[in-house]
């Protein structure tokens, strides 16, 4: 109070804010504003619901499944997924009480992960060539690519930035999955055979216990 005003007192709006202060600034009143927070929190919501769960099933379903062989209880998985629901819970309770990631940067880094090592696999699930080598191929190819585009990217923690880096992953992902289908040289009738379930209905696409 009773300085001049500096440079460094002012600072640019965030988009939050902005998002919600539009429906004010249009006349549009309060509620609107309430409306808009809302949909926010449930976007938020439905996104943490569908992390966790697949994080739970990744870890105490299919990972664990599969390291551990065909015999394993379903007990013992489902132990292992609701400990793991736990721990990912209160892992981000404690980094939003923190404050040690922006919440943002938390998100975009989750679309970055997905699109450079879920969406090459799923792109290759339709091809006859591509198996359990062509998505361990394009797995690799996108953690590569999205770590080195990340490494070269400056610090900034912009979205536009992961997003960049999400493609790049994904690119080098499912050119890699496609040159080790491509030197495989045929097509798999495992491939084959799970792609007519899909496409055609013609067999159960889970089995019981098994997953997809």
């Amino acid at each position: 109070t009773g300085a001049p005003l500096e440079a460094r007192d002012v600072r640019p709006a965030d988009g939050a804010y902005l998002l919600e202060a539009l429906p004010q600034a249009t006349d549009l009143g309060a509620a609107a504003s309430g409306l808009l927070a809302s949909a926010m929190a449930a976007l938020g919501l439905i996104l943490a619901a569908a992390g966790l769960q697949a994080c739970a099933t990744a870890v105490g379903h299919d990972a664990f499944y599969r390291l551990r062989g065909e015999i394993d209880l379903t007990s013992r998985r489902l132990a292992i997924s609701r400990v793991t629901l736990v721990a990912v819970s209160t892992l981000g309770y404690a980094a939003s009480l923190t404050g040690l990631v922006a919440p943002a940067t938390l998100v975009a880094a989750a679309l970055a992960i997905s699109a450079a090592c879920v969406a090459p696999s799923l792109a290759l699930a339709f091809w006859p060539r591509a198996g359990d080598r062509e998505a361990l191929a394009a797995l690799a190819g996108g953690v590569l690519g999205l770590t080195a585009s990340l490494a070269a990217a400056p610090p900034n923690g912009r979205i536009e930035i992961y997003a960049l880096a999400g493609l790049a992953g994904a690119a080098l992902g499912l050119a890699s999955g496609v040159m080790s289908g491509l030197a495989g040289g045929k097509e798999k009738p495992a491939a084959r055979a799970f792609i007519a379930r899909m496409l055609h209905g013609d067999a159960p696409m889970f089995e019981p216990d098994k997953g997809a």
